[in-house]
């Protein structure tokens, strides 16, 4: 996951996904950044107040060898 970041999506509902910091996603979605680090992306706390959700097409799309 070289370059990329995390991206939250600009609908507000705490949906992330992943880009290269542009305002689209791997997926094509348009995002603005967040201030967390790509080793979290797909990681939520446990019991945490938030309900997260992440994008499964950029986490394909990041991971070429699994397509």
């Amino acid at each position: 996951m070289d370059g990329l970041k995390i991206m939250e999506g600009i609908s507000g509902f705490w949906h992330y996904h992943l880009g290269d910091g542009s305002l689209t996603a791997l997926c094509g979605a348009r995002v603005m950044p967040t201030g967390k680090p790509v080793s979290q992306y797909g990681k939520t706390p446990p019991n945490y107040h938030i309900p997260e959700t992440w994008c499964e097409i950029c986490k394909k799309e990041s991971t070429p060898d699994e397509k």
